[in-house]
């Protein structure tokens, strides 16, 4: 039988991005979360903290039809769609690495921007 799993993106509920993830990977799902580096600061300390490259998203690889293990997931608002219809955002034969951050920066670019004025 031929794998029919592709790449989708869930939305999260705000700051579970770690938690949508780890619950997606306890269930054998193939889940993505690129980060990057920030410095967090407090009234006695800073901190290099990891934060979601595109926060409020995660990326998970699983067969189109299984959605409800995902959905499931606490954390987990829904997955990206268009037209009431899930939308893979990678095709099947991706496998993720760094060199996802390369086809995913210019969104990335334009949220930290936005969210910076």
């Amino acid at each position: 039988m031929q794998d029919t799993s592709a790449w989708y993106a869930v939305w999260t509920r705000s700051r579970h991005e770690q938690v949508v993830r780890e619950q997606l990977e306890r269930k054998g799902l193939e889940a993505f979360l690129p980060t990057i580096t920030k410095w967090s600061r407090w009234k006695d300390r800073k901190k290099q903290i990891d934060w979601p490259l595109f926060p409020g998203y995660c990326f998970v690889r699983f067969n189109g039809v299984d959605r409800l293990s995902v959905l499931k997931c606490t954390g987990v608002v829904s997955i990206v769609s268009f037209v009431s219809s899930i939308v893979s955002i990678l095709p099947a034969s991706y496998q993720p690495s760094t060199s996802i951050t390369w086809i995913l920066a210019p969104l990335s670019i334009m949220y930290w921007n936005a969210s910076v004025r």
